[in-house]
């Protein structure tokens, strides 16, 4: 967890947290570190600040940061309010540049291009690695082909084009390919399609286009993030056109993400597409569950908890629309879990994850469907189940209703006990975590489990 200071309430920690998930450690350090944070429920976040350049700069360049942070955390859209403070600059260290530019195409016009790769090191997001890219039947194509292009930039792959949905992982490939690649090869450019359409737009007005241009065609590597924003902008499609010209002849690498495939970015120059072709075009796909559940623990681990099966399986299986929602959701239950001190427990997953789930999610399967699924599976009458008979092949089948009762209805402990024989809400636990055990350790089990699992939330194999 991100160290703060002792008067900030633990869900100021926490949008802490979220906000340091996604910005470099000196960006964190320079402009986060010195803020005090309140969160006025229902959806304003007072900041305090050192001084008004403070509170111009991350109105400018993190206002996004901090309210996705907050969206994700605690669900709501935030309303910020800055206040200044200028005892909270008491610590920060003299002479500190604090109008530093991070940005390598934001330096003056006149620096002759700058020293794009030492900028660019620090705009990459550095959780944003190989390392923490979990590999899956879904991406294994498109890591491999990242980290061939890693090995012999400019030769294998050039361009290298990944398209799909959003949140599916492509700006993390993308940056985990620029962070060796930056290690190894000198001048790596990272950078949005908006930024590039901006800065070539802002060359324009202030008559600096050659500056503009020896920076991006003197990179040895240029990554583009969501390429498909050339739509329609003719001009900008002209020039990186030629900046796409200049760098491929030289042998230099150019890497390009998309939500559409290249021929499908609509009014989109066939020159451009035909080039986006000249190397690999690859689909990202979405996650199936048990990609979806190691991506879960991946997050969770990089926050500094180690989340159980159960868990992981609960927020894997009922959010499957893209990664950067699971990150969403494991953020929230490490948030409410920090808030209260809580015990990241059914109760609580069920809470954090509320209005993630589909409304179908919401309000089904119930304990009778438990019930008859279960009893289907295992070929005994649900009578059996709900009696008091303690044989084996009556009791395995009953804990694991218990466990998919819990796990997948919105019913208490108590309500489950009831349901299956009126037992107590100790003995549901015990059957609970005995079914937690087996399928942590009996893959035969956990296949089970699964399919169960599916058959209840609609989407059984």
């Amino acid at each position: 967890m991100v160290a703060t200071t002792a008067d900030v309430d633990p869900r100021s920690c926490a949008i802490l947290d979220g906000i340091a998930a996604h910005v470099t450690p000196q960006q964190f350090e320079t402009w986060f570190r010195p803020l005090t944070l309140e969160f006025v429920p229902p959806d304003e976040i007072r900041i305090a600040v050192p001084n008004r350049f403070h509170q111009v700069w991350i109105e400018r360049r993190y206002q996004a940061v901090v309210a996705d942070a907050v969206r994700q955390l605690a669900g709501v859209t935030p309303r910020l309010v800055f206040t200044v403070n200028e005892a909270l600059g008491a610590h920060l260290a003299p002479g500190r540049p604090e109008e530093r530019d991070e940005f390598p195409i934001e330096v003056d016009a006149d620096d002759g291009g700058g020293d794009a790769a030492d900028a660019v090191s620090q705009i990459l997001n550095p959780d944003y690695t190989f390392e923490n890219f979990v590999v899956g039947p879904s991406n294994n194509f498109c890591h491999a082909a990242a980290k061939a292009v890693a090995e012999q930039p400019g030769e294998t792959y050039n361009p290298l084009f990944i398209h799909g949905n959003s949140g599916l992982g492509k700006t993390h490939l993308l940056q985990a390919l620029c962070h060796l690649l930056q290690a190894r090869h000198g001048k790596v450019m990272y950078l949005s399609c908006e930024d590039f359409t901006n800065h070539f737009i802002n060359a324009i007005e202030s008559g600096s286009l050659e500056s503009f241009r020896y920076r991006y065609r003197h990179a040895d590597v240029l990554a583009i993030d969501d390429v498909h924003f050339l739509a329609e902008k003719e001009r900008t499609q002209e020039e990186f056109f030629h900046t796409f010209n200049t760098l491929y002849n030289q042998q230099k690498q150019i890497i390009l993400s998309s939500d559409r495939h290249p021929k499908d970015i609509a009014d989109l120059e066939e020159r451009l597409v035909s080039r986006f072709k000249w190397g690999l075009v690859i689909r990202l796909d979405a996650p199936p569950l048990e990609t979806r559940i190691a991506i879960v623990k991946k997050k969770a681990r990089m926050r500094g908890v180690e989340l159980g099966d159960t868990a992981a399986h609960y927020i894997g299986e009922h959010v499957k629309e893209n990664v950067r929602e699971l990150e969403g959701a494991v953020n929230r239950v490490i948030y409410l879990a920090r808030l209260g001190g809580r015990e990241l427990d059914m109760d609580l997953l069920r809470e954090a994850l509320a209005d993630l789930m589909p409304a179908r999610m919401r309000t089904g399967p119930g304990l009778s469907d438990v019930l008859r699924i279960v009893a289907d599976r295992f070929g005994i009458r649900s009578t059996e189940i709900q009696s008091r008979k303690q044989t084996k092949s009556v009791v395995y089948p009953r804990q694991v209703c218990m466990y998919l009762a819990r796990m997948c209805t919105q019913s208490s402990l108590e309500e489950i006990g009831a349901h299956f024989g009126g037992r107590d809400h100790t003995t549901v636990h015990y059957g609970i975590r005995k079914v937690e055990k087996l399928v942590a350790h009996d893959q035969d089990i956990k296949r089970v489990v699964d399919d169960l699992v599916g058959t209840l939330t609609g989407h059984g194999r």
